[in-house]
């Protein structure tokens, strides 16, 4: 939509010229600007983004002499600008993005010498920028984003921009070098090189092919990007000169294999994200010397088989993703040291990671330990105890872990334990010291048969996920967790009975029991689940009786006894159940289905579902849609 705004700064501006201009707001297919606009003098902005079919301007826009913004975003017919736009001395921005049909710029912006902003990116079909751009002394920001026609190179004139704090660059796909004179840019901040998907180097004066050498002079600058730079294939040594970068951004640069040794000598580097460089298959001892670094993400860095040992000198850490480095055998001693680090991830270690180091044990800060599908993985360290600012472990997946040690019950601050999909036979007595636990997953434990009495010291528990484990019976203990909100045992075929102690369980909302095919009945205490809003008691063939009991489960929204066969009838207390929203009773005998359709006409909020159709279940959810 054509959308043009004008702010006058002359008390003596027309009023009718004004109205001329926002007359063309709602003209958004207009094909063109009036010959006439160029009176508006006292303009000082001037926005046409979005005007789709414009495809010029007229030479009188040059008379706007007082004009400081002119927005031509989203013009996507523009093709080209009047040799005029020079004459915009006082403008100061030019936004000019996803102009799709501009295709080069006219030699006279480079007189635009107020402007501080240039805005060419979001795929413009720009092929190059005029060999004069080095004059717009005063430019700060430039946005060549997304410019994928843009000629292999930039003009060297680019240089001579004293000011510029920002170039973006990114997405220039066919950009295969930079300037040489690049680290004369002494103002600039941040170089968003990420997607140049053919530079292959840098210069070595900053040291995409290749970097130039002279990159290194780039005192000022704090943000280097090269993400997807999938021709890189090394930085210059030169990077260590720049003193000021604090985030350097390499993610999925696939050929990238070493880092330069004076990579170490970026003293103010706080984030390194290598993720996705698979080639890279070791870091520079020098590492150990980037001693403000907080973040080091080596996700997915498939040849990475080992870390030096200085990685423990990095005292500032607190984070290191090693996520999907397969090749990794180990953790260096050293990673005791990291005396800040909160989060490491070693998910999907899965290929050469048997074991971990006792001085991991040492880490005084860690907060989340991510080990989850560590496949060769066999045992913890023995003093895993020690940890005494983990808040979460995740186990799962680990399909080699037979054993928790004896000391896990010492990490007093854990809240949440994921053991899933593991071959755990048992779990430690010395589980109940976890005393500020709330979530427990032993899902898919197939051999795990039992849970320990000790559980009964778990006061802090909400949730106890027991899905597809060959448990005959929950153990006495299980009412003690009296803020258990949640206790799913889906799929355990092995399920008798529930302990009579489960009524105690004020604070239970969902119970979900689906799939326990060997469970025959309910106890009588399952009536004082005064919480309970869901009950999943679905394709359990060998439950006969539903204890009368649960009609006094004042709060019950949702029933669901879809195929129980062996169900011969539904108590007459149901009836008591005023909040009841959802039964279903698909695949059940007709009794029971009967039953349940002349509960429905008595009480019409209820929704039965008595035979199999479209409606779906999602199960395992508090917010499943049973009707």
């Amino acid at each position: 939509m054509l959308r043009a705004a004008a702010c006058a700064t002359d008390i003596g501006h027309e009023a009718k010229s004004l109205t001329l201009v926002k007359s063309f707001s709602a003209h958004y297919s207009s094909a063109r600007l009036p010959d006439d606009i160029g009176g508006l003098v006292s303009a000082t902005v001037l926005d046409l983004s979005k005007c789709e079919a414009l495809t010029m301007l007229p030479e009188s826009i040059g008379s706007l002499v007082a004009l400081t913004r002119l927005d031509l975003s989203s013009c996507h017919a523009l093709s080209a600008l009047p040799d005029s736009i020079g004459d915009l001395r006082a403008l100061t921005m030019l936004d000019l993005s996803s102009c799709y049909a501009l295709t080069g710029l006219p030699d006279s912006i480079c007189s635009l010498t107020a402007l501080a902003t240039l805005d060419l990116g979001g795929d413009c079909h720009l092929q190059c920028l005029p060999h004069s751009i080095g004059e717009l002394t005063a430019l700060t920001k430039l946005g060549l984003y997304g410019c994928r026609r843009m000629r292999e190179s930039l003009p060297n004139s680019i240089c001579n921009l004293g000011a510029l704090a920002t170039l973006y660059l990114s997405h220039c796909e066919t950009l295969t070098a930079l300037p040489e004179r690049i680290g004369e840019l002494s103002a600039l901040t941040s170089l968003d090189l990420s997607s140049c998907r053919e530079l292959a180097a840098l210069p070595d004066s900053f040291a995409l092919t290749c970097l130039p050498h002279s990159i290194g002079d780039l005192q000022a600058l704090r943000v280097l990007s090269l993400r997807v730079a999938t021709s890189l294939t090394s930085l210059p040594d030169s990077i260590g000169n720049l003193g000021a970068l604090t985030e350097l951004d390499l993610r999925h640069c696939p050929q990238l294999t070493r880092l330069p040794d004076r990579t170490g000598d970026l003293a103010a580097l706080r984030w390194l994200d290598l993720s996705g460089c698979k080639a890279l298959k070791t870091l520079p001892r020098s590492i150990g010397s980037l001693i403000a670094l907080t973040q080091l993400d080596l996700t997915c860095c498939f040849a990475l088989s080992t870390l030096p040992d200085s990685i423990g000198d990095l005292r500032a850490l607190t984070l290191l993703d090693l996520t999907c480095c397969y090749a990794l055998a180990g953790l260096p001693d050293s990673i005791g040291k990291l005396t800040a680090l909160e989060t490491l991830s070693l998910r999907s270690c899965n290929r050469e990671l048997q074991e971990l180091p006792e001085r991991m044990c040492d880490l005084p800060a860690l907060a989340a330990l991510k080990l989850s599908r560590c496949d060769r993985l066999t045992a913890l360290p023995e003093r895993i105890g020690a940890l005494s600012a983990l808040t979460a472990l995740d186990l799962s997946s680990c399909g080699e872990l037979a054993a928790l040690p004896d000391s896990i019950g010492d990490l007093r601050a854990l809240l949440d334990l994921r053991l899933s999909d593991s071959v755990l036979s048992s779990l430690p007595d010395g589980i109940g010291g976890l005393a500020s636990l709330t979530s427990l997953s032993v899902s898919g434990c197939a051999s795990l048969t039992a849970l320990p009495e000790s559980m009964d010291a778990l006061a802090a528990l909400t949730y106890l996920g027991v899905h597809q484990c060959a448990i005959a019976r929950l153990p006495d203990a299980t009412g003690a967790l009296r803020a258990l909100r949640t206790l799913s045992c889906t799929h355990c075929r092995a399920l008798t009975c529930l302990p009579h102690t489960i009524g105690d369980l004020a604070a239970l909302t969902t119970l979900e029991l689906r799939w326990c095919t060997r469970l025959a009945s309910l106890p009588d205490s399952i009536g004082k689940l005064g919480a309970l809003t869901e009950l999943d008691v679905g394709y359990c063939p060998m439950l006969t009786r539903l204890p009368e009991s649960t009609g006094d489960l004042a709060a019950l929204q949702r029933l669901d006894l879809a195929g129980c066969e062996g169900l011969p009838s539904l108590p007459d207390a149901l009836a008591r159940l005023r909040r009841l929203t959802h039964l279903s009773v698909a695949g059940c005998q007709a009794r029971v289905r009967a039953s349940a359709e002349a509960h429905h006409h008595r009480t019409s909020a209820v929704k039965v579902k008595a035979s199999e159709g479209a409606c779906g279940l999602r199960h395992g959810s508090a917010e499943r849609h049973i009707l």
